[in-house]
């Protein structure tokens, strides 16, 4: 029941409560199928005679130990993906294939090499519950009372740990089609995704998967040295706040650890920004997980072949630490600097009626669709109000860079010129108040599209270029859409503030503009009369409209409309940052 009003929750609203009951839903649900199930069947672990060198039959004493761990790394590879903790792990795969393949995925709007560095995020439940899976599969044997059954085996501990390390082909293939299977989704429900994975891209998808081996060899290594049950959970806990702590290194500013994370933070709106160690990354993963598997085989033995791994892996995680965290080539900090101080020199424009739209090569597929949103906008406007120019933009903060980047640069860098307004990435596209479109409307009457340095918004309540600017934003629109914008989600609120926002976006989301409620209930008029009657008024004396000394009733009386006045008085306050 949890996990079917679970799920209805979860396509309706997208809440906590209803994730949590999923969660509790499937865990009941695999609680139950997991306490009535069988014995997992298993035929003969070997398909011949054991041989050395393909000639002489041997006896399984005698048998090269990798033939005989990779026999059990078959039983263990099927003993894990019948575990009921490796089943909570694929439940949370099915969750969020349904979430960010299905249900949220038409509002995806950006490159597809954006979204591969965000792919260890996703696999990172899956992993958790690995580890859990592959503790309880080490621990099997003392749970059931058969360890002194199987000391008597002539196979020796170390190669029963190799079996179980080589499981790890399990979590890897189940990541592979949970990517796929969500790549999928997003692509068929996304129609808007564009760009191709570069090797960078593919280095992080690479990690990803390593992922699931590292969780197969920490539940290995825990079972191993310490077999208590709730090892593998304060095990994940643990891991899960070490990410989170090497994120949060410097809070908002730069941080030069954030790849010696499992899953690294990707923080920026582009790549153009960014000069990712993907292949450090990568040996890091690669390092760690060698180093966990040592330590593993360690626990019964301590020949030649065990210590061997142990210093290779410890050389390759240490180079790879070095790596991803020593300062940047002087080449990626060039290319950086200068797309932030001067992006009209490395970007793509094209020019429709008073409007230039810019944006950087890699973005280049988002043009057509900037002009298609902004169409209706800039048949709106008459030819006073140009010329405008929306353009990408680094829209961070300088402590947000590398310090050999923020030292090129300045304050005055991040400004945009007079006539010029910054645009999303793509990410923004299917929101009302962050697509092209409303950022043109307001960009056309010099309001800005985003709040500023302190978070707080422009207020405008009472001014005519407020009004003017909600209408614009309505052009090309539906009624809902058009109601939407010029309408607060919370009218009936005691704060004036709360009364004349639009925006719905949640705690953090900060708007740039703050009107007043009676400005919203002129804009809901405007909109109303005929196009052709309001764009004729406006164009008469378009410099009027849009000088924040004109008042709204002044526009209202112009377009024959009765006044909404006195207004509130409205006062900005800072947004929570995020």
């Amino acid at each position: 029941a949890a996990l079917v009003g679970g799920g209805g929750g979860v396509g309706a609203t997208g809440g906590v409560l209803p994730l949590l009951l999923v969660g509790a839903g499937g865990l009941g649900l695999v609680r139950r199928l997991g306490g009535s199930r069988r014995a997992l069947a298993e035929g003969p672990w070997s398909s011949g005679p054991l041989t050395v060198g393909g000639s002489t039959p041997v006896s399984r004493e005698d048998a090269p130990e990798w033939q005989l761990a990779r026999a059990l790394g078959r039983v263990e590879a099927r003993q894990l993906l019948s575990s009921g903790a490796f089943a909570v792990g694929i439940g949370f795969c099915v969750l969020l294939v349904g979430l960010f393949g299905i249900a949220w995925s038409p509002q995806n709007a950006g490159p597809w090499f954006d979204l591969a560095p965000q792919t260890p995020w996703f696999c990172l439940p899956l992993v958790g519950m690995t580890v859990v899976a592959a503790h309880r599969a080490v621990t099997r044997a003392r749970r059931d009372r058969a360890v002194e059954l199987l000391d008597t085996c002539p196979v020796p501990q170390t190669t029963r740990t190799l079996g179980f390390l080589l499981s790890a082909v399990t979590p890897v293939v189940v990541e592979v089609v949970f990517l796929t299977v969500l790549g999928t989704g997003i692509a068929v429900r996304s129609p808007f995704m564009y760009g191709s994975l570069e090797a960078a891209d593919w280095m992080d998808i690479g990690s990803a998967l390593l992922l699931g081996v590292g969780g197969v060899a920490l539940g290995v290594l825990l079972g191993r040295w310490a077999a208590f049950a709730l090892v593998p959970i304060v095990a994940v806990v643990a891991v899960a706040y070490a990410n989170g702590a090497i994120s949060g290194v410097g809070g908002h500013d730069w941080n030069p650890y954030n790849f010696l994370s499992t899953a690294p933070t990707i923080e920026w709106e582009s790549p153009v920004f960014q000069a990712r160690p993907a292949l450090w990354h990568l040996l890091w993963i690669v390092g760690l997980t060698a180093l966990v598997a040592a330590g593993a085989l360690a626990h019964d033995s301590r020949g030649a072949g065990v210590r061997w791994l142990a210093v290779g892996a410890a050389v390759v995680t240490v180079l790879a630490g070095i790596g991803a965290t020593r300062p940047m080539a002087p080449s990626s900090v060039e290319r950086i600097a200068r797309a932030i101080a001067d992006p009209a020199s490395t970007q793509e424009c094209e020019q429709s009626g008073v409007l230039t739209v810019c944006v950087f090569p890699a973005h280049r597929p988002l043009l057509k669709r900037i002009l298609e949103d902004t169409a209706p906008v800039v048949a709106a406007l008459p030819p006073a109000a140009g010329p405008l120019t929306l353009r990408q933009r680094f829209h961070d903060e300088l402590a947000d860079l590398p310090p050999e980047v923020r030292r090129r640069l300045s304050e005055r860098d991040l400004r945009a010129p007079a006539g010029e307004f910054p645009i999303s990435f793509g990410e923004d596209f299917d929101y009302l108040l962050g697509n092209p479109a409303f950022h043109l409307a307001l960009g056309a009457v010099s309001l800005p599209s985003r709040a500023g340095a302190d978070l707080r918004p422009a207020v405008v309540a009472g001014q005519a270029r407020g009004v003017v600017a909600l209408w614009l934003a309505t052009r090309g629109h539906n009624r809902a859409d058009m109601r939407a914008l010029t309408t607060s989600p919370n009218p009936h609120a005691v704060d004036a503030y709360d009364r004349g926002s639009n925006d719905e976006g949640g705690d953090c989301s900060v708007p740039s503009v703050i009107w007043s409620e009676q400005d919203l209930l002129a804009a809901r008029a405007v909109v109303a009369l005929p196009a052709t009657a309001v764009a004729g008024v406006l164009e008469a004396e378009w410099a009027r409209w849009i000088d924040p000394a004109t008042g709204t009733d002044d526009l209202l009386a112009a377009l024959g409309l009765a006044g909404v006045g006195p207004f509130d008085r409205v006062v900005a306050r800072p947004g929570n940052p995020c």
